[in-house]
């Protein structure tokens, strides 16, 4: 009779694989903490198991002409999320009402409109981007169906955003919703076992393996033991990973292995289980001896762990794992430490990355392995389980000392069958926790700074001189162009040692700063609340009129500080703030100032009402108007009451062709005149009867 063998293997196993540099993917996937925008609409989105922080891809951008609103579309995940937690915006938390609205516009920032969608197979597309750009752009096709996305309206503040740009938008997300065996349904979950068993059979992104593959018994089990263990998962997967990398980075979140068994995939966790049976001498084949190999010596072996794991209370920053250093061990090997490593980058939690370190640590101390042919009482246990040895022959004594079933094969040859076993030694001791580390508080983290030579030190010694405001020829130091206040300022001390920032004539005359950092100018509300708050190298900055409408809620301000100081990377040589209050008599109005019904001499304060709505009600005449600037533009609006009335007008205006215009007498007529100051002059146009 011929013979054959079939074996049975771990797929994967902590530990005994090579472990890849996964900062560079994991960077390219978005798990960087630096905010950036990923444009690449071709770059498949991730996996989100658990709770993430991820970078958005930007792959729809819209700017309509003659507008400062733009329409975006970030994709975060590439199946159904259960919640968009947070939205960070260059880093920065957003506060949002129940509508995506933002809930206070920022002066810094502009304002933006955030839409959320969960990625649901049966999501529809955006309408309101579609009523905004149009169905030319984005029709009712565009669903993006089990793509989680956000859509974004944003109007850049031109100061900040002088390229208009879009800084980086964030996203704390809780992530897929993975089938629970355990109640049997579809939900939320950072249990590390349960999203192993969703990659397994998910058919969009998973490895698309049929349930009935599964071992939703062992399934259960493994769920139940990270729970035990407190084994959470939190992370990106990249779906450009390679399958077995994604396995065995699921499977380090859970100390676990996962094997193909009787056509089904079983998973354990890194927890203790008790041997499933015990096989002793006349358990082996006849005339066979176990072949046993003895631990290695220990300058091969390593004796501590150090790693790396993601830290969201530290801006999910990718952070060292305090390391896991065994006394004994190095003791074993001769006073020298040899450290392992190990990246876990979907762990979020440090204690439990510390587990995993040990768990991984002790694996590979148990070094005893042991090779032989079993009778078919070894079918008892399945590869992956532990059994427990006894064997006392030459010179080996073992009372049920346990082992790993790394490998089981059935072979059937002429005389029989056989079961060959590959087993190495395991203990419980291998899966208790260690005694946990803290991280080390943010004060205890060294900061290396450069010492300052002598040339720099003396000179920064000083402190940065005063501020004063220059080339002002408007009250309180400040030039209005139209509605625009622009502000300037210089350093007033003589003999400065640097210039600082780009001022032209400052009072110093050596070379820029090297400890200059900006000016930092904020402007305030008569009650001293911040209106807006600006930083800039320049010596000059103007406060537009859109600026002042934006941070009045569409109303600009009439009165207002305007306050800069200069600031120094050290901090302790800032200049001290130099304040200016300003006054736009121009500002703080309606478009149009009520209507005002007139009869006889009619007067016009045109710097109080540049445009301004006057009802007849007699005869009138428009005297000469006062408060006019060069170059202004005034508006008046003349309507008609009840009869035909006419209006007259000062020797300061003047018409084309030197006519004056008569004003329509209709019932309910109206006129309007658009007038331009030059010199004394004041240059009007008439246009009659609008209907």
């Amino acid at each position: 009779m011929g013979s054959f063998t079939f074996t049975i293997k771990p797929l994967s196993d902590l530990g005994n694989s090579i472990r890849r540099n996964r900062r560079q993917l994991a960077e390219r996937l978005g798990r960087s903490t630096i905010p950036e925008n990923i444009v690449a609409p071709n770059l498949a989105a991730p996996i989100v198991y658990g709770r993430a922080l991820v970078n958005g891809r930007l792959v729809f951008a819209h700017k309509p002409s003659n507008t400062t609103i733009t329409h975006m579309v970030y994709v975060y995940a590439a199946h159904e999320i259960e919640e968009f937690e947070e939205v960070l915006y260059s880093g920065r938390t957003i506060n949002r009402d129940g509508s995506g609205r933002v809930d206070e516009i920022d002066a810094a920032f502009g304002w933006i409109d955030i839409y959320e969608h969960l990625g649901a197979d049966s999501q529809a597309a955006d309408q309101t981007l579609i009523n905004e750009v149009g169905t030319d752009i984005w029709t009712t096709n565009h669903r993006l169906r089990g793509l989680a996305y956000l859509y974004i309206q944003t109007a850049f503040n031109a100061v900040k955003f002088q390229t208009e740009t879009p800084e980086a938008q964030q996203t704390i997300i809780k992530g897929a919703k993975v089938f629970d065996t355990r109640t049997s349904t579809t939900i939320y979950s950072t249990n590390p076992a349960l999203c192993l068993r969703d990659y397994f059979t998910n058919t969009v992104y998973g490895l698309s393996r049929p349930t009935a593959e599964m071992n939703d018994t062992d399934t259960t089990q493994a769920a139940n033991d990270c729970d035990t263990q407190g084994f959470t998962i939190g992370g990106l997967i990249s779906t450009d990973m390679g399958a077995p990398d994604i396995v065995d980075r699921l499977l380090d979140a859970m100390g676990g292995t996962i094997q193909h068994v009787n056509g089904q995939y079983t998973m354990k966790a890194g927890i203790w289980e008790a041997a499933t049976v015990t096989l002793d001498e006349d358990d082996l084949l006849t005339g066979q001896e176990p072949r046993i190999a003895p631990k290695v010596r220990g300058n091969v072996l390593i004796n501590g762990m150090r790693g790396t794991f993601t830290e969201p209370a530290r801006k999910w920053q990718e952070m060292d794992i305090p390391s896991i250093i065994n006394a004994g061990f190095v003791t074993e090997d001769g006073g020298i430490e040899r450290l392992g490593d190990m990246s876990l980058p979907v762990v979020t939690d440090v204690n439990q990355a510390q587990h995993l370190l040990s768990i991984a640590l002790l694996r590979m101390r148990q070094q005893v392995t042991v090779r032989a042919g079993f009778k078919l009482a070894a079918l008892q246990a399945r590869a992956g389980d532990i059994i427990a040895q006894d064997y006392v022959r030459n010179g080996i004594t073992w009372s049920a000392k346990t082992f790993l079933i790394d490998t089981l094969a059935l072979s059937i040859q002429a005389d029989g069958f056989t079961v060959d076993l590959d087993l190495r030694e395991i203990n419980a001791a291998v899966f208790t926790a260690p005694s946990f580390t803290a991280l080390p508080t943010v004060n205890e983290i060294i900061i290396f700074k450069r010492e300052k030579t002598k040339e720099e030190a003396k000179p920064e010694e000083i402190r940065v001189a005063g501020l004063e405001l220059i080339n002002a020829t408007q009250i309180n130091g400040v030039d209005y162009v139209d509605d625009d206040a622009e502000f300037a300022w210089r350093q007033t001390s003589v003999g400065e040692n640097f210039e600082f920032g780009s001022e032209p004539a400052g009072a110093g005359t050596g070379a820029p700063s090297r400890d200059f950092r900006d000016y930092h100018i904020r402007v305030l509300n008569a009650d001293g609340s911040l209106r807006r708050e600006v930083f800039t190298a320049n010596n000059k900055w103007t406060y537009s009129l859109e600026m002042n409408q934006k941070d009045g809620d569409g109303t600009p301000s009439t009165d207002y500080t305007m306050e800069v100081r200069a600031r120094t990377f050290g901090g302790d040589r800032d200049s001290g703030p130099q304040t200016h209050s300003a006054r736009n008599p121009k500002l703080g109005i309606d478009e149009f100032a009520p209507i005002d019904y007139v009869t006889g001499a009619v007067d016009w304060d045109m710097g109080e009402k540049p445009k301004r709505i006057i009802l007849l009600q007699a005869n009138a005449t428009l005297q000469n108007p006062t408060n006019f600037k060069q170059g202004g533009t005034y508006i008046l609006y003349v309507a008609q009451g009840s009869g035909a009335f006419t209006l007259d007008y000062g020797n300061l205006y003047h018409w084309p062709q030197g006519a004056a215009p008569v004003i329509t007498t209709t019932f309910e007529a109206v006129d309007v005149l658009t007038f331009i100051v030059q010199g004394t002059g004041v240059f009007g146009v008439h246009q009659g009867d609008f209907s």
